[in-house]
């Protein structure tokens, strides 16, 4: 936004990026499985881990930590487009209500 104050105006500024390094699977590669607790176990760690050393995490900090471990394990699967969507969907539906 030219000239423009978002993270003023927003009540839950983001403030940190996700940055995700795409590689080919090697045949003995761990894969992890995608299910909600693994998204939410990691993303709590994470979340705990960057609070622990000082972050201050809005609520919308925390949902990018969440969509980046989605992404994550979604692609060391290859699931097709429409299960990361509704996986995406699924977490941040959580987020939103808890």
């Amino acid at each position: 936004m030219s000239g423009g104050s978002p993270k003023l105006i927003s009540k839950n500024p983001i403030n940190i990026d996700a940055i995700l390094i795409c590689k080919k699977i090697k045949g003995n590669d761990n894969i992890c499985i995608v299910d909600g607790n693994f998204v939410k176990e990691k993303t709590k760690s994470l979340v705990d881990l960057l609070r622990d050393n000082g972050r201050s995490l809005s609520s919308s900090d925390c949902k990018v930590i969440a969509a980046s471990q989605v992404l994550i394990a979604s692609s060391a699967q290859n699931l097709a487009s429409d299960k990361v969507l509704q996986l995406l969907i699924e977490e941040f539906e959580d987020k939103d209500n808890g």
